[in-house]
């Protein structure tokens, strides 16, 4: 399925009585999550119980490279209960803080942000929860899910997008106060 057909099933998951019109190709799928198995080792300690089920729609890790050194970043978005949390995700985001949306800054595309939600008392996403401390054992719980799964079920390969090769022209342009230079030649 394309990522569209699911628009019935997050409509569901969230709550929602929405009847979508016949231009949406899309199933709910919702009871089949909530009755589904987990396998074992899985995120959910109960399969009839969506509090304690959760839904990952983002994990992974992102690389950036500064000139002194790689560094390696954790995101994730997941939805568990009522709790939805997003972890240094990249916010391209319009919105401005002088107005009723959610948002922590203003126009700043392609920084990192940190949002926790209570879907049940926020359903629109007003008030970011994530740096609140009532709600720190929350993005704790959900930060040590994310780690868990990440560590068990990813796989990076050694050289993802590169090899050795370009590893060792990093280095050398690095090396070279970022001029490209002959193999040998002093950069004058």
């Amino acid at each position: 399925m394309h990522h569209v057909d699911w628009i019935a099933t997050f409509l569901a998951a969230i709550g929602s009585s929405q009847v979508l019109g016949s231009t949406f190709d899309s199933e709910n799928h919702w009871d089949n999550v909530l009755k589904a198995s987990v396998p074992d080792g899985g995120s959910s300690q109960s399969t009839g119980n969506h509090t304690t089920r959760a839904i990952v729609f983002a994990l992974g890790t992102y690389e950036y490279t500064t000139a002194l050194s790689i560094h390696s970043t954790l995101f994730y978005s997941i939805r568990q209960g009522n709790y939805k949390i997003m972890h240094q995700l990249n916010n391209a985001s319009w919105f401005c803080l002088d107005k009723e949306y959610a948002s922590d800054v203003c126009l700043n595309a392609g920084t990192e942000s940190n949002f926790l939600f209570d879907l049940a008392s926020d359903p629109y996403e007003h008030v970011n929860l994530y740096y609140d401390v009532q709600f720190t054992s929350v993005r704790e719980k959900l930060h040590g899910m994310a780690l868990k799964l990440h560590s068990e079920q990813s796989f990076t390969p050694t050289h993802e997008y590169s090899s050795a090769t370009s590893e060792d022209a990093y280095r050398a342009f690095n090396e070279s106060g970022g001029y490209v230079a002959p193999w040998g030649c002093e950069v004058q």
